[in-house]
Parts: C-alpha cells; structure tokens; sequence
C-alpha cells in the first residue's frame, strides 16, 4: 500500500511528463500538498508510537496489580517483647569490678539479650533497646548503677 506523499509524488511525476508549462505550474500546489501529506503522516506515527506507549504502561501496571503485595510470614508469631529487669541484677553486681564474669552474670539475672559497660564520659549511642543492660562503672572500672535501655 503506497502512502499519500508516495501518491502525489508518482502524481507530480505524471504532471511532470506532460509539458514543462505544467510542471512549473504544478510545483508550488504539489509541494504544499506534499509537505501536508507530511505533516499528516507524522501526526498518525505520533499518534500509534503514544497509543503503543500507553498500552504498554497499561499492561505493566496491570501485571504489577496481580503481584502479591508481600511475602508471606515466616513466623505467624508475633516476636515476644525482649525482656531486662536490672533491678534483679542490681544485687550481686553493684560495688563489684566489670569483668567479663561479673557483667555477663548480671546480664543473664536482668534477662537481657545484651549488656554494655558504660565508662565516665564516654559517648553512646541513645536509641532504646528493650532487650540491653547498660552498666554504669567509675573510673576504676566498678559497677556503680544498672539499668535497661
């Protein structure tokens, strides 16, 4: 199928062929017609290119919508709440040094899944962790205060 700017092409070619006189005469209507026939054409491949394009983001967010919106849960259980009593720790370990020994033994009489020695001055983080014991020593690296967080 021959396109309208092919068709009047062939059609000023056929003028053409018949006499100079209408060749001249021809050529502004021709060329007119020609570049309108143009403009046609490119507003119609503009036109399918944006339909194609459309369709195209249609489609994918269709695909998209039929997706699962999560993964399924591992556990159904919701996780139970991290524990720490530094009040039951307090006993056995305030006065005594931080070793290894003494902090890990206040950490499992608190319950806590983590213990940290806290130094005069030193900095630290502030997010609160449910499931920390925080101990508090002196310069002499003794125990002088328990708590959670």
């Amino acid at each position: 199928m021959r396109t309208q700017a092919e068709l009047l092409v062939a059609e000023y070619e056929d003028r053409g062929r018949t006499s100079a006189a209408n060749r001249v005469a021809c050529v502004p209507n021709v060329r007119e017609q020609l570049q309108a026939a143009l403009t046609a054409e490119s507003r119609e491949i503009c036109m399918r290119q944006r339909t194609l394009l459309l369709a195209a983001a249609l489609g994918a967010f269709a695909l998209t919508s039929c997706a699962t919106a999560s993964p399924p849960m591992s556990d159904p259980h919701p996780p139970q709440p991290q524990g720490c009593d530094a009040e039951a720790a307090k006993p056995a370990a305030l006065g005594q040094p931080a070793t290894a020994e003494v902090v890990e033994r206040a950490r499992i009489d608190a319950g806590a899944q983590i213990a940290r020695v806290l130094k005069p001055g030193q900095m630290v983080t502030m997010e609160y962790r449910e499931g920390r014991l925080n101990i508090d020593v002196d310069a002499a690296n003794v125990i002088v205060n328990l708590r959670c967080g």
